[in-house]
């Protein structure tokens, strides 16, 4: 029996906002977590398109200039 393992590669990155320290985890299928106290888990922190396109529009939202329409297929998890 072969054990085929695939490494699915996730990106991070972070920004201060007015209620705290904001982060976002994704993978090539879309964001996958947002949250507050995120750990990257062997996460890269290489600038990824759809973490700074998340990161954008969160930076938007708490400047209370939009709401958030993210990437296609998000799925958000807030951790508290």
């Amino acid at each position: 029996m072969v054990l085929t393992m695939t490494m699915t590669m996730l990106f991070f990155d972070q920004f201060d906002s007015q209620v705290g320290v904001i982060g976002v985890l994704a993978g090539p299928a879309g964001v996958r977590e947002v949250g507050w106290r995120l750990r990257p888990r062997g996460a890269s922190t290489e600038p990824d398109e759809t973490v700074q396109m998340a990161l954008g529009q969160l930076r938007e939202y708490f400047a209370g200039s939009g709401g958030i329409s993210c990437c296609p297929s998000i799925y958000l998890r807030w951790n508290l």
